[in-house]
């Protein structure tokens, strides 16, 4: 099941940013652009129930979303509901500043909820089944000739990485990786 950030929940946002309004901020977030998609618990629930209804094993399903929400515009729109005003540079003397902290490693800017492409339609508007490549168990629990071996730790993961990464197909190792791991 894929899906985004379930409101209220204690992975979402929304209890952060509202006990950083009632400390009287800042509200932190990692960048400007970021957004992310939402649906409530209610929502999330049924959803979550009626593809499970529909799997027939191994089924991978993708909900449908809506838009993505730019999350500063929510850190903004929490505080004005919340009966304050936003701090910046044009309003210096604001109650709730939002303060930009950076991106953590691997965090991206725009949530992706499929990987790949043409999601089949189910008979529910907002339920798609995603059509991706899967390792076998029978593959997963016995290793291809040398991989044992060849997992020996060097330091750099270059053993276990050069002979994992063949495993996934479309996947390309992050440049970084390369000079190391090659």
């Amino acid at each position: 099941m894929r899906f985004g950030n379930v409101l209220g929940s204690s992975g979402s946002v929304v209890p952060l940013f509202r006990e950083q309004i009632r400390k009287g901020g800042p509200i932190t977030l990692t960048h400007q652009d970021i957004n992310r998609f939402f649906m409530t618990i209610p929502e999330a629930a049924q959803l979550v129930i009626q593809a499970g209804a529909m799997a027939t094993g191994g089924d991978v399903f993708v909900l449908d979303m809506g838009q993505p929400v730019r999350i500063y515009d929510l850190a903004r729109r929490m505080v004005e509901l919340s009966g304050l005003t936003l701090r910046d540079e044009a309003h210096p003397h604001g109650d709730i500043a939002i303060e930009i902290t950076g991106l953590r490693p691997g965090e991206k800017l725009y949530e992706e909820l499929l990987i790949g492409d043409n999601p089949e339609p189910t008979d529910h508007p907002r339920i798609m089944k995603a059509h991706e490549d899967f390792m076998p168990w029978s593959t997963a629990t016995s290793p291809p000739k040398g991989f044992r071996t060849g997992c020996t730790w060097s330091g750099t993961g270059a053993g276990v990485s050069g002979r994992a990464c063949g495993w996934a197909s479309n996947y390309t190792r992050p440049a970084r990786w390369r000079a190391v791991l090659s």
